[in-house]
C-alpha cells in the first residue's frame, strides 16, 4: 500500500491545516529524525480502512520511500474523524509486533441450539516480519459446537512465520446458555408491626 505525503510547514497552525482538509502526521523510528508530514484527510481515511495498524505502508516523501506502519491515530470526539496519525519506520528484515484485528466468520452450531455467542476480544498482539504480518486473523465460529464450548487463542489458525504473543489460553469466543430475564414488576412493601414494639403516641386506645 502506498501513501504520498508532503513535509508540512511547522509555522502553519494545525487548525488551519485541518480546515484545508489536510491531516498532520508524524513519522519516526529507527533512530532517524522525525519528519513532520501532512496528507489529505480523505486519503488517510481510505488507507486506514484498508491497512489498519498491521499492514506495511510505503510512504513517499520528496521522491524517497519509507516502509512504515500506522502506529497510532487520534480521532475527533464529536465527529469521529481522524485528526492526527503517527507512522513508525520499520525494517523489512526485522520482526515487529502489532495488534491484529480479529474477524469472526462462520456460524456456530451452538447458536442454532439457542446459545448466545460472545466475542471476548477484538484484537491480538502478533509478532512477524513486516511482509508476513496479517491484516486480520479469522475466528471460525463453527468450532463452537455446543452450549458451554469456547474458542481459545491456541485454536486459531495462523500462517507460517506468524506468532501470537497473547496468552494461548485466552478465550476469544464462547457459547453460553441463553437466560431470559423475567420482570416481576415492583414489589409492594407492607408495614408489619413487630411484636413487643412500643406503639407510637396516639396509636393506643384508652381502656
Amino acid at each position: 500500500m502506498n501513501l504520498s505525503a508532503k513535509v508540512r510547514d511547522e509555522k502553519e497552525s494545525l487548525a488551519s491545516l485541518r480546515d484545508a482538509g489536510m491531516m498532520p502526521m508524524e513519522m519516526y523510528g529507527l533512530g532517524e529524525p522525525n519528519i513532520h508530514l501532512c496528507i489529505p484527510r480523505k486519503d488517510f481515511e481510505k488507507l486506514w480502512r484498508e491497512a489498519g495498524e498491521s499492514s506495511v505502508v510505503s510512504v513517499l516523501v520528496d521522491g524517497k520511500k519509507y516502509p512504515a506502519m500506522i502506529h497510532e491515530v487520534q480521532f475527533e470526539r464529536t465527529s469521529g474523524r481522524p485528526i492526527h496519525a503517527d507512522l513508525l519506520r520499520i525494517r523489512m528484515d526485522k520482526k515487529i509486533t502489532a495488534h491484529v484485528h480479529l474477524e469472526f466468520v462462520g456460524e456456530s452450531p451452538a447458536e442454532k441450539m439457542g446459545a448466545v455467542v460472545s466475542h471476548s476480544v477484538r484484537e491480538l498482539e502478533v509478532e512477524a516480519l513486516p511482509s508476513d504480518m496479517p491484516h486480520h486473523i479469522e475466528v471460525d465460529l463453527s468450532g463452537l459446537l455446543e452450549v458451554g464450548s469456547s474458542l481459545h487463542v491456541k485454536d486459531l489458525k495462523i500462517e507460517k512465520g506468524v506468532r501470537i504473543i497473547s496468552d494461548p489460553e485466552m478465550v476469544v469466543a464462547s457459547a453460553s446458555e441463553y437466560k431470559e430475564v423475567v420482570d416481576t414488576g415492583p414489589s409492594s412493601v407492607e408495614e408489619v408491626a413487630v411484636e413487643g414494639e412500643t406503639p407510637a403516641e396516639g396509636d393506643t386506645e384508652d381502656l
